[in-house]
């Protein structure tokens, strides 16, 4: 793989060799509308290699609404792609968080730029001639930054945590059956959206009347053309998660703990309670009355409740006993089926009578074969 040429930071008169100039520019979900967007890091990564007589811009890279704290981007894998060419042989940013806003991030940036055959400036902090200063630079600019990303990560969790105790909407999506009003100002709140009230009310009769799997439910959505939120037909899949939207329940949960399966899950902390903050009910204005979300809640339990299917019964389960008195039951064991001794009773079994038996073994020697 090619070597990227390292340029002086100085760019002295003599030093005429032509540096090959990539800018990168990031900016979050967060950071759209702030005055460090892609416009305006491209506008000082041009002024920065215009000052420079031998350098020379090549090609630029961005990556929008991508978060700062992972290194997994489109535009800086593409941007790694452009260095294993050989095309680049500087990457410029404008600062340096842009490359991570974590310690880790950018540190993890900065060795796959470096492994790819270029080097990495930055307009607004000056990290000096390649060597260890270069690297004591960075390091201290790395600790920095995430330093500042800890600091804004605690003033807007708490600041998430006050308006959902004040019953305010924290931020996120709206439960479906809402819509968030007073967007964007201090002090949002949900309110019903009548269109898709109309949608929870529909799903609750039909969940409520029973005899309906997931996928029928979705299929009486479907047919007469209601579509989800995002424009798109019902499955039972995602039926199945807006049938556990806080308008089946009255209230939204900030914060919740017991439901780590998703896209957005709450952090927890090493005691299984909320990294950021306490957990908070946020009351809704009602689309069900409360009878009618008992009843809903009592319908949909029984909707998904697992029943067993009868191929899979364990003909064996409690006809055979081991050394112990105890009976044995049917369970899996990676793919296989087996018999293994039930110590529910809180008694440990022998190791003798622990031991597991595949099940066609037993059905041979049930058979006689």
């Amino acid at each position: 793989m090619q070597q990227g040429t390292a340029p002086r930071a100085d760019d002295k008169a003599n030093d005429t060799e032509i540096v090959s100039v990539a800018a990168y520019m990031r900016v979050s979900t967060a950071e759209r509308k702030g005055k460090y967007g892609i416009p305006a890091q491209a506008q000082a990564i041009r002024a920065f290699v215009g000052e420079r007589t031998s350098w020379r811009l090549v090609g630029a890279r961005e990556d929008m609404g991508e978060s700062g704290s992972t290194d997994s981007r489109p535009g800086l894998t593409a941007l790694l792609g452009d260095i294993s060419t050989g095309q680049v042989n500087l990457v410029l940013v404008h600062r340096l968080d842009r490359l991570g806003r974590t310690e880790a991030a950018l540190w993890r940036c900065i060795w796959q730029i470096e492994d790819a055959g270029a080097r990495v400036g930055c307009c607004a902090e000056p990290l000096g001639e390649p060597g260890l200063e270069w690297w004591l630079t960075v390091d201290r600019l790395a600790r920095e930054v995430e330093a500042d990303y800890r600091r804004i990560v605690s003033r807007t969790q708490s600041g998430r945590q006050l308006k959902a105790a004040d019953g305010g909407w924290p931020g996120g999506p709206p439960p479906y059956g809402y819509r968030i009003s007073g967007k964007g100002a201090f002090g949002s709140t949900l309110e019903v959206d009548p269109g898709e009230a109309e949608v929870v009310r529909f799903l609750a009769d039909l969940v409520i009347e029973g005899g309906r799997t997931l996928s029928g439910l979705a299929e009486e959505l479907n047919s007469p053309g209601i579509p989800t939120r995002n424009g798109k037909r019902w499955t039972a899949v995602n039926l199945h998660r807006r049938l556990q939207s806080a308008a089946f329940a009255g209230e939204a949960v900030f914060r919740r703990p017991d439901r780590q399966r998703g896209g957005h899950c709450t952090r927890l902390g090493g005691d299984g309670h909320p990294l950021h903050g306490e957990t908070v009910v946020i009351p809704l204005p009602s689309i069900l009355p409360v009878q009618r979300i008992r009843a809903f809640q009592e319908a949909m339990a029984a909707l998904t409740r697992q029943r067993r299917n009868p191929i899979q019964a364990y003909p064996l389960t409690g006809r055979i006993r081991g050394q112990c008195g105890r009976p044995y039951i049917g369970g899996f064991r990676s793919k296989t089926r087996s018999v293994h001794i039930d110590a529910q009773d809180g008694k440990q079994p022998t190791p003798a009578a622990a031991s597991f038996f595949p099940l066609i073994a037993w059905r041979n020697r049930w058979h006689g074969t």
